[in-house]
């Protein structure tokens, strides 16, 4: 093998995640940056750019991936080690409305590029199905709850502006109501599920 090749691959590795930061960082001042903006402040020229990433479509997946891996799988992954489901389910949420309100430019601008972010977010709704499972089938949570409650409220919470400095705002308080109402003891029936489907997206996981 060519001895410069394996050095060819890291510097295009290397162009490739200054690129994504770089968009990332730009994204932080608003959704509508554009390739040549990106080029710019990652030091390279527009043509490297367009090389690894041939649409702004591509390279705001990138970016969009980029913040779940970093920034929310770890925490998932913490998060379905606990013991009690039920505290597992809260640092999901958690880490969740986190990401949302810390990246939503990046979020934005997936909109607007009309990038799909199931994909992206299957790691957060696999892990509320599994978590869900395990309180179910330990008696800690009501058997009457499907993934599709849990994302539907996930995806309320992370639509929600928590303004600052006031009193009772904020997702944590709501994330620790919601963990109350999951609670079997005096639960009141809930309504019929419409359809049968209770698949959140991103995952394969039914009750």
């Amino acid at each position: 093998m060519n001895s410069i090749e394996p050095s060819l691959r890291a510097d295009a590795a290397r162009n490739a995640e200054r690129i994504i930061r770089a968009a990332r960082a730009l994204f932080e001042e608003g959704p509508q940056a554009s390739l040549e903006e990106v080029a710019a402040l990652a030091g390279v020229g527009a043509r490297t750019v367009y090389r690894h990433f041939p649409s702004r479509e591509h390279l705001v997946k990138a970016a969009l991936d980029q913040c779940i891996r970093e920034d929310v799988a770890p925490k998932i992954r913490s998060a379905v080690s606990q013991l009690d489901p039920r505290v597992g389910l809260t640092e999901v949420m958690t880490a969740a409305t986190d990401m949302v309100e810390r990246e939503a430019n990046v979020i934005a601008a997936a909109r607007d590029a009309l990038v799909p972010t199931a994909r992206a977010a299957s790691v957060i709704t696999t892990a509320l199905a599994e978590l869900l499972r395990r309180g179910q089938a330990s008696g800690l949570i009501r058997p009457d709850v499907s993934p599709r409650d849990l994302y539907t409220f996930l995806a309320m919470l992370t639509s929600v502006h928590w303004g600052r400095g006031v009193e009772g705002s904020g997702p944590n308080r709501a994330i620790a109501l919601l963990l109350e109402s999951l609670r079997p003891t005096d639960a009141n029936t809930l309504p019929d599920i419409d359809t049968d489907d209770c698949q959140i997206p991103g995952t394969s996981h039914q009750r």
